[in-house]
């Protein structure tokens, strides 16, 4: 089945690419403008392979926030899990742990945001999303090991009068509500404002019958000033400062799935009447805690640049900070039981502050010779609290193994310095050959902690915390890291319309510490370390702009081998929700991208993606085992070994085709989008439990959108998974429950969306 899936797509990506271009009408591609090596370029003039979502296209698919974004791109994902959401790119990533950085770094407006609750504020009032893929160390530093994720917003303009849009959507299936506005106000020949906000409200899409409601219900607030000034032709100064508050009646919006009843101690999967409680991916759950999750954000990115003579100097400063709190039903039922608990709990906090700071200068672009060169200084504190009990019904004394948490504060700072010149050695062929030099110092402090005094419902409280043994007993540890990361790039112009490349990076992530709670039994010497992640990166790619530039055809093959990967899981028989961390010896991820965009003609265009890849451990013996695993099943002391393995989120196939159609109708343009996403299967958590598994997919959206012609305004019809196909973006072995019980986070069923918008 999924060979004939990939042939299906294949024969489809062929025979768009073979439409007969040569009639089409006098139109072209618009140029697509990135900023992948801190300067403004062309698409098709960067040797990087890079997805670009621009801010438009966001809003008219509804996309609420990131995650939505990556699902449309091939072998790109993001995972909402427990201790921190992941994002994976050609099946590399960091795991959920929140003591790692994360493998794809998150830019937004120049300021890197490395803790991964960043990922999950929704976007507002975005200019693009662009997807680097492949390390970019020279360019963006530490952690962008297996890519980039660079958010542009939209900023103030000059050269606009008063302008701006009001847009509203109404979805069916969650009664989701979302109202977005912006307005740019030049308040003079120099100053320009723009605002921007927006609110969402959601019911959800998961039935809890245990609290008779839905889940998640959110509410989302986000806000956004930024302030442009520009007092001569040779200095400009940008202020962004956004503020976001997300909230939700759930904390990972999860359901049983391999609920196995007459299996061992199944407390949680049989009801009081020997009946089974509803297992599988149905959008129904049974939980008896009222969980919760919200996250509030504030970030400032301030932007100078000033032109001394053709040299242009800039400035980056950013800093953010961000709390983030969740609790959550561990068992994820609400079974009751004289001999079990009824209630596992988990409440988890953490907050980070980031300052950061870059300085670089430029040379000028219009010699055969150029460079870039400067400094970067980041500081970040970080403080995570985890908590969880284990209560009874009726009411009884909670054994001391039943509670158990953690608290960890952890101090990091990073200074680099980095260069790249390019040299232009005939009309045909650049040579950019860059370097940076990274210096990571980090120090831990941890203690195991318990419950302070509970309160009736017996539901943790990650502020109210109690010692182990009469006193709290942080243990501390420091590490320094540094790494010195070359990179070449060639670029050849093998004709006026295609440009080829290759390329050889290398990436560095630093080592750390493991931020949860620390292995069961374990109160001394818990401090889990782990080691730095590196990688050499080898690409070779092929851009091109034909049939008077209404085709833009891109190719890459790509190669990938990292040393010490960093992996985390659920340790084995973690009914304590502890972590294991681990460094993988090496792994190796290869394939190739393809991606086009076409007019076939004045009213039909396409476009499309495919990303054909096989990411494997090479040498992983000392794995972390899953929960439940026997010796039988490969688990030999604790450890299994996963050499030869596929790595996590990285499928075999994955692809995205696109096509438009617009027909004028008396003075007003019909816009029919279709759009078909398809993946193949792929592992959800680092210990490869099979269980935590996602089969392969595919799903179908629509947008029907109605324009007059002066653009004012637009009507339009989303429909998204429309043939309703049930995937998941999370599993894991559901700690309280016994071995083989997995507890998974679905995406969205079908829904159906009404959007209307109005620009002035």
């Amino acid at each position: 089945m999924k060979s004939n899936s990939l042939k299906l797509y294949l024969v489809a990506l062929l025979f768009a690419g073979s439409q007969p271009l040569a009639n089409a009408q006098s139109n072209v591609l618009e140029e697509i403008v990135v900023t992948a090596r801190k300067k403004s370029e062309s698409l098709q003039d960067v040797p990087i392979s890079i997805s670009v979502t621009s801010g438009e296209e966001i809003q008219k698919q509804g996309l609420r926030d990131l995650q939505a974004v990556v699902a449309t791109l091939p072998a790109v994902n993001l995972s909402k899990g427990g201790a921190g959401a992941f994002i994976n790119v050609r099946g590399v990533g960091s795991g959920e742990n929140s003591g790692f950085e994360q493998s794809v770094g998150f830019v937004i407006d120049n300021v890197a945001h490395g803790r991964s609750r960043a990922t999950r504020a929704g976007l507002l009032d975005l200019e693009r999303v662009e997807v680097l893929k492949g390390p970019q160390t020279t360019y963006f530093g530490a952690n962008t090991i297996a890519g980039v994720v660079n958010v542009t917003t939209r900023g103030p303009s000059l050269d606009e009068s008063a302008s701006g849009y009001v847009s509203a959507s109404y979805e069916t299936e969650t009664e989701e509500k979302v109202i977005e506005g912006a307005v740019n106000i030049p308040v003079s020949d120099t100053f320009a404002l723009r605002l921007a906000g927006k609110v969402l409200d959601s019911d959800g899409y998961i039935l809890n019958q245990g609290l008779n409601r839905t889940e998640p219900a959110t509410e989302d607030e986000l806000f956004r000033v930024s302030a442009l000034w520009s007092p001569s032709d040779n200095f400009t100064a940008e202020l962004k400062y956004t503020s976001v508050n997300t909230k939700a009646n759930s904390g990972l919006d999860v359901e049983l799935n391999t609920c196995r009843p007459g299996g061992p101690a199944q407390f949680n999967c049989i009801q009081r009447d020997g009946s089974p409680v509803d297992s599988g991916i149905n959008y129904v759950k049974s939980t008896d805690i009222e969980e919760f999750r919200e996250l509030d954000l504030d970030s400032l990115s301030l932007n100078l640049k000033y032109d001394v003579g053709d040299y242009t100097l800039t400035s980056v400063t950013g800093s953010y900070e961000f709390d983030n709190e969740f609790l959550i039903d561990l068992d994820v039922s609400s079974v009751p039981s004289l001999f079990a608990p009824s209630r596992f709990s988990l409440n988890q906090l953490d907050t980070a502050e980031h300052f950061s700071q870059e300085f670089r200068i430029s040379s000028p672009v219009d010699g055969a010779f150029s460079w870039d060169a400067g400094i970067y200084y980041q500081d970040e504190e970080v403080s995570f609290s985890n908590v969880l009990v284990v209560a009874f019904s009726p009411p009884v004394p909670v054994p001391p193994g039943a509670q158990a948490g953690a608290r960890s504060f952890q101090d990091s700072e990073t200074t680099s310095v980095f260069a790249a010149a390019s040299y232009d050695f005939s009309d045909r062929l650049t040579a950019t050959l860059g370097a940076r030099y990274i210096e990571v110092e980090k120090t831990v402090r941890q203690s195991p902690v318990q419950p302070g005094p509970l309160t009736a419902n017996r539901i943790p409280d990650a502020q109210a915390l109690a010692p182990f043994g009469g006193g709290f007993r942080f243990s501390t540890e420091s590490r320094e890291d540094d790494d010195f990361l070359p990179s070449v790039d060639l670029k050849y112009q093998f004709s006026e319309n295609t440009n080829l490349y290759g390329s050889f990076r290398q990436g560095f992530k630093a080592g750390g510490y493991s931020l949860a709670n620390p292995p069961q039994g374990q109160m001394t010497n818990f401090i889990q370390g782990f080691d730095p992640e590196t990688v050499d990166a080898f690409e070779l790619g092929l851009k091109g702009t034909y049939f008077d530039s209404r085709l833009d055809l891109n190719i890459a093959l790509f190669s990938m081998e990292f040393d010490d990967r960093q992996v985390s899981s659920l340790a084995e028989g973690g009914t304590g929700l502890t972590q294991a961390v681990a460094n993988a010896a090496t792994s190796t991820t290869t394939g190739v991208e393809v991606d086009f965009s076409a007019l076939l003609s004045d009213r039909w265009s396409m476009k499309g993606a495919l990303t054909l890849m096989d990411s494997t451990f090479d040498d992983f013996v000392n794995a972390p085992c899953y929960t439940g695993q026997s010796p039988a099943l490969g688990c030999i002391n604790g450890v299994q070994n996963l050499s030869g393995k596929t790595t996590t989120h990285a499928p075999d196939y994955s692809g995205s085709l696109t096509l438009r159609y617009e027909v004028p109708l008396s003075g007003y343009m019909l816009s029919i989008e279709p759009n078909i996403v398809v993946s193949d299967g792929y592992a959800l958590i680092s210990d490869l439990n099979p269980l935590n598994f996602q089969p392969s997919w595919s799903k179908l959206n629509l947008r029907i959108g109605l324009v007059p012609e002066s653009s004012a305004w637009e009507l339009a019809l989303v429909g998204r998974n429309l043939n309703d196909e049930t995937t998941s973006h999370f599993c894991q072995e559901a700690p309280a429950a016994p071995p083989g019980v997995v507890s998974c986070a679905p995406d969205a069923p079908a829904t159906y969306m009404l959007q209307g918008r109005y620009s002035f």
